[in-house]
């Protein structure tokens, strides 16, 4: 890093995906269980944010999550 160069979640993110994607990433539930690497989760979820960033579509989920999150 260089002097002045401002760190954030999202470059932190990208940095260690970019130098560790082939890393299993394991996600096991009592139904299924789903295998990836990090590089391609990173990856996903990059595509699904660009998605939900269309007019409007960030605060509707926005508040969809935590409304749900409430009960």
């Amino acid at each position: 890093m260089t002097t002045g160069e401002i760190r954030t979640l999202i470059s932190e993110i990208e940095r260690g995906a970019a130098e560790n994607r082939g890393v299993p990433v394991v996600f096991a539930g009592t139904e299924r269980t789903v295998s990836t690497t990090l590089g391609e989760l990173v990856s996903d979820a990059t595509r699904v944010a660009g998605a939900l960033q269309g007019p409007g579509k960030v605060q509707k989920f926005v508040l969809r999550e935590r409304m749900r999150g409430q009960r």
